[in-house]
């Protein structure tokens, strides 16, 4: 999907997935933004397709093995939350990425009757290549000025915020926007 401004209309695009230079800087930024993202999802869509994943299942592969390799597993119901699917969807393809041993179900160390979701024995991979490119994310990152990443991160928590207020499902649905 082509990056849009504000008005809908597709913004321009040079062969490559860098955006072509906008003449308004806002909108610039906006088409950046916009082909990161897309880059991103791709990255994604690109490994489930090597495992021969659906686009939900690499969603929730992705946000297990980010949240596992950040050091702070996540339950079923959070990952549900996250990738806005329903609780029946969450479960399946929980269930599927199990047996193939890409995720693993440990025991919560607080709460008995819970269980965490966390990187499988085979996820090795796919994690060496995702730290691959965080490691350049972060490279990247580490160039800007304290001010500059400041301006990048409230810019950037105030689109998710203005996504999340603006996305209402019917409650009980499992596709409720996440809270700040």
């Amino acid at each position: 999907m082509a990056p849009r401004n504000r008005t809908g209309s597709v913004l321009p695009m040079n062969d490559s997935i860098e955006p072509v230079q906008a003449t308004n800087p806002i909108e610039e930024a906006l088409s950046a933004f916009l082909s990161f993202r897309e880059s991103d999802m791709d990255l994604w869509r690109r490994a489930g397709a090597a495992l021969n994943l659906s686009s939900s299942a690499a969603l929730v592969l992705s946000i297990v093995l980010r949240s596992d390799e950040n050091g702070a597993p996540v339950r079923q119901v959070d990952v549900q939350r996250l990738a806005r699917l329903s609780a029946a969807g969450t479960s399946a393809i929980a269930d599927d990425l199990v047996r193939r041993c890409l995720i693993a179900r440990i025991p919560h160390p607080n709460d008995g009757r819970a269980v965490l979701l966390v990187a499988g024995a085979d996820a090795g991979p796919i994690m060496a290549k995702i730290n691959r490119v965080d490691d350049e994310f972060r490279a990247l990152a580490a160039e800007l000025s304290p001010e500059a990443l400041a301006g990048v991160i409230h810019v950037l928590d105030g689109m998710r915020r203005t996504g999340d207020s603006e996305y209402q499902a019917a409650p009980g649905t499992g596709a409720e926007p996440a809270q700040p």
